[in-house]
């Protein structure tokens, strides 16, 4: 039976899709003065940061002996930048604070990119103090530095009456039931864990499509397999096995979500253990050589600490999801069948008073 429901949410989603995207637009437009300055201002900063990393790789291209590293660090940018703007417009369209807190996460992990750029300039000024060199840094790496820790502090101060704001959407949902309030607001870190997941699985494929290496072309194969699978099942987990409260599903997903965390920490092991598992074009060195023993040990350190924090993320989002698991068959389902066929009305009447009247609220 489970198999069959998840099949037929499948078939749905192009009406679903077709429908939140109006749903977003009117999402957008309903939103309170706070949350419209927030979007403004965070889309601002986010174009910013995305133009500095795109003038980044164009001057280090232009470099007589361009760093390869730097065009890693300045597509994993890029990379935060284009999730924080999704992260942003889906937590105040959908009022969950939880998302919020993860975009503000991300903010603060853009600083710490940007900051680990400013290394080579730094060094640069030090040992190579030529003004065009001194401009060149300033613009690639001590600039979006800035602009990265001046978005973080206008973010925190911006997201204060943003959240207060938040709380009308859930009582909406689930009325004034403390078992369903409960239920909910662990439904919303659910969801919210599982993009920020989303979000340090894309860092993690971006790190190692730069240098892990593979000997034979089925590693490649098996590599972005499990990493579009570790994308794709995760949000149709979200969209519909928990929001069906299908248990066998899910178990099976959290035996999976267990997958990618053993294959990266085998892959930090082996890259230590076997020096020819990475690739290292020249000038791959962020900072000057940690040792002469094995010169690439820092760029090691810097993928074995992304690839950790993606480890212990994932097996905390294991964790939340086996306290979702326990809340089935506690009401919630209701709820979110009360969406579905206001959504369907939608779709089928947009205009008819009926939908705008239909209650959400289920007092069970």
């Amino acid at each position: 039976m489970g198999w069959a429901e998840m099949v037929e949410s499948i078939k749905s989603m192009p009406a679903t899709i077709s429908y939140n995207v109006k749903d977003l637009r009117k999402a957008v437009r309903d939103a309170n003065d706070s949350a419209k300055i927030l979007l403004v201002v965070g889309y601002a900063g986010l174009i910013a940061l995305i133009i500095g990393s795109l003038s980044g790789i164009t001057i280090n291209s232009l470099l007589p002996n361009p760093n390869y590293a730097a065009y890693f660090l300045y597509s994993l940018q890029i990379v935060i930048v284009l999730d924080m703007g999704y992260m942003l417009v889906e937590a105040i369209v959908k009022e969950n604070e939880f998302q919020l807190a993860a975009f503000l996460l991300q903010s603060l992990f853009m600083v710490i990119v940007t900051g680990y750029q400013m290394a080579p300039a730094v060094r640069g000024i030090i040992f190579k103090p030529n003004y065009v060199i001194i401009l060149g840094l300033c613009v690639t790496s001590f600039l979006p530095f800035l602009i990265a820790v001046a978005l973080f502090i206008s973010f925190l101060g911006l997201s204060i009456p943003v959240f207060q704001s938040f709380g009308w959407k859930i009582f909406k949902h689930v009325g004034s039931n403390p078992k369903l309030n409960s239920a909910y607001r662990l439904y919303s870190i659910y969801v919210a864990m599982n993009k920020l997941d989303n979000f340090l699985v894309i860092c993690v494929l971006v790190t190692n499509s730069f240098f892990l290496y593979f000997k034979q072309i089925g590693g490649y194969v098996g590599f972005a397999l499990l990493f579009a699978l570790s994308l794709a099942i995760p949000n149709l987990n979200i969209r519909i096995v928990v929001k069906k409260e299908i248990y066998s599903l899910h178990i099976l997903f959290l035996l999976w979500s267990f997958a990618m965390p053993i294959f990266l920490l085998w892959r930090v092991i082996d890259m230590f253990i076997t020096k020819d598992r990475i690739r290292f074009p020249a000038n791959v060195p962020i900072f000057s050589n940690l040792s002469v023993i094995d010169p690439y040990l820092e760029v090691k350190i810097m993928m074995s600490i992304i690839i950790i924090i993606a480890i212990l993320f994932r097996l905390s989002v294991i964790g939340v999801g086996i306290a979702a698991t326990v809340n089935f068959r506690h009401g919630l389902q209701s709820v979110f069948l009360k969406q579905k066929e206001r959504r369907r009305r939608m779709q089928k009447d947009p205009t008819s008073l009926e939908n705008f009247l239909m209650p959400e609220v289920v007092n069970e």
